[in-house]
């Protein structure tokens, strides 16, 4: 279940008691079984597959920031506080900027257009092969696109599938609906969010579902099983993560899968061996940033004044997050410096009890699922300090919210952040990560500079709508070259 019964005990000291707001959420549309009992909506962080895949980014070039202001919508509010309650919501249109970027790596640039599909890719080629009859392709009518993986939960992949389903264009793409292929798996919250059906389909029933599309968008399992016996004609993987597990699931399905994106150039060299493939940066839907106060009013409901300098970090609370090396980081500076922690998990209280151990009075957590940018924008600094991420999309949300970031090597971060250029990177003790965020207090100047730049990058380079343009255009190519037909034809 998404809701801990834990946080209804009385919050640790450090903390200010408030009411708890719970968002609203549109009715859960009505789910279709293929095959299967009735199924739970909820589950623990401990049971998520999810929390075994950890997402990266591509290679990205720095950027020289020149000009460009985001142009932001206020909507609404509701979000759920155990320390102080504020929420936002933002409409963000993402905003124009010059850059001095370095032209896009070889494999990912853009050339000529094709009619009905867009652009297509220059530099190197991909073989894809051909597995089994195809259809005619008619390129008047869009893809229809299914979604399918072991779970639909709160986590970094759900948020970009949805970014998927909001962004693609319909004329090129109908997403009809996700899969979901483990019954306990599934949050209510999660499925409340998203624009088209999420259902439960028993794995064994999956090649059924082949015949209501034309792509299968896959993950997290393997396939070759359930989809062998009848496939619609293209099926792709995404690969989230550089982990043992997402190779594995890769090599379980390598005889259904024509093609795999990886998130990251990291990703695509670890683990998409033997596989054609294709490195696609996740994106960032700005609207999940809104906020809806001022920056001084959340910090005071949190309890912090404004002399404080506050260090946060957003995330799940798990092992491999390694929050309480920010809690030491924190002990080791004066107190004007504080913590904020967004994020939920099963070592929730762990870190509780931890830090009223180590920096009573000088922290706050928060549980919340949107408008982060409350929260983002009430942080001096953002800092990520896992023992591996896939991508980190936290990182591009706090570059997106202008926050200078602080991070260890891990995720995305060797591809976007350039040292004391965007960011800072540091290993991954607590006394460096003191060392940094004291560096960003000194000089209030350069650290305003490094998260200008940041967002100069961000803009440039993570926003889900970007995202949705590249996943478009190389479907459509990859369906081209599985029909015999080439893009000029069409």
């Amino acid at each position: 279940m998404d809701h801990d019964p834990r946080l209804d005990q009385p919050l640790a000291e450090g903390l200010t008691n408030s009411p708890i707001e719970q968002p609203q959420m549109r009715p859960v549309r009505q789910t279709r079984f293929f095959s299967a009992p009735p199924y739970a909506l909820e589950t623990t962080d401990e049971s998520e597959p999810a929390a075994r895949e950890f997402r990266k980014a591509p290679a990205a070039a720095g950027s020289a920031f020149t000009s460009g202001t985001a142009s932001r919508q206020m909507q609404g509010s509701g979000s759920a506080f155990t320390s102080g309650t504020a929420s936002r919501k933002l409409a963000s249109s993402g905003s124009a900027f010059s850059s001095g970027a370095a032209p896009p790596p070889k494999g990912h640039g853009l050339s000529r257009e094709y009619p009905g599909i867009g652009r297509g890719f220059e530099g190197e080629s991909y073989s894809t092969p051909i597995r089994g009859p195809v259809a005619s392709i008619n390129a008047t009518k869009p893809l229809r696109l299914i979604h399918v993986g072991p779970c639909f939960m709160n986590g970094g992949v759900e948020q970009q599938t949805l970014s998927l389903a909001k962004f693609f264009d319909p004329r090129r793409i109908d997403f009809v609906k996700c899969l979901v292929t483990n019954p306990e798996h599934l949050s209510a919250r999660a499925i409340a969010t998203m624009p088209v059906p999420v259902e439960h389909c028993a794995p064994s029933d999956l090649h059924l579902a082949a015949d209501e599309c034309d792509v299968m968008l896959l993950w997290g399992d393997g396939f070759n099983e359930w989809l062998e016996p009848a496939r619609p004609a293209l099926c792709v993987f995404v690969a989230h993560g550089e982990s043992w597990w997402t190779a594995q699931t890769l090599r379980e399905s390598d005889r259904v899968v024509d093609h795999a994106i990886a998130v990251s150039q990291r990703v695509q060299d670890q683990v998409c061996d033997g596989v054609p493939s294709t490195t696609i940066l996740n994106g960032v839907d700005a609207s999940h940033l809104g906020h809806t106060c001022s920056r001084e009013s959340v910090r005071e409901r949190l309890g912090f004044v404004p002399q404080d300098f506050v260090l946060g970090s957003v995330g799940r609370f798990s092992v491999e997050k390694r929050m309480p090396l920010l809690i030491e980081a924190v002990a080791r500076l004066p107190r004007e410096f504080k913590l904020l922690l967004v994020g939920h998990g099963a070592r929730r209280n762990e870190l509780l009890d931890h830090a009223n151990e180590r920096i009573p009075g000088r922290f706050a957590f928060v549980s919340a699922v949107d408008y982060l940018g409350d929260y983002y924008r009430a942080m001096d600094a953002f800092s990520l300090v896992s023992e591996h991420e896939g991508f980190g999309l936290v990182i591009a949300e706090a570059l997106l919210c202008e926050r200078p970031v602080i991070a260890t090597n891990v995720g995305c971060v060797p591809e976007i952040i350039r040292d004391r250029v965007n960011g800072l990177v540091v290993d991954p003790t607590p006394d460096a990560i003191a060392d940094a965020a004291r560096l960003l207090q000194q000089y209030p100047h350069w650290a305003r500079g490094l998260a200008a730049e940041g967002r100069a990058v961000a803009d440039e380079k993570l926003h889900a709508a970007r995202m949705a343009r590249e996943y478009e255009q190389l479907l459509w190519r990859l369906w081209c070259a599985k029909g015999g037909v080439g893009a000029e034809e069409v």
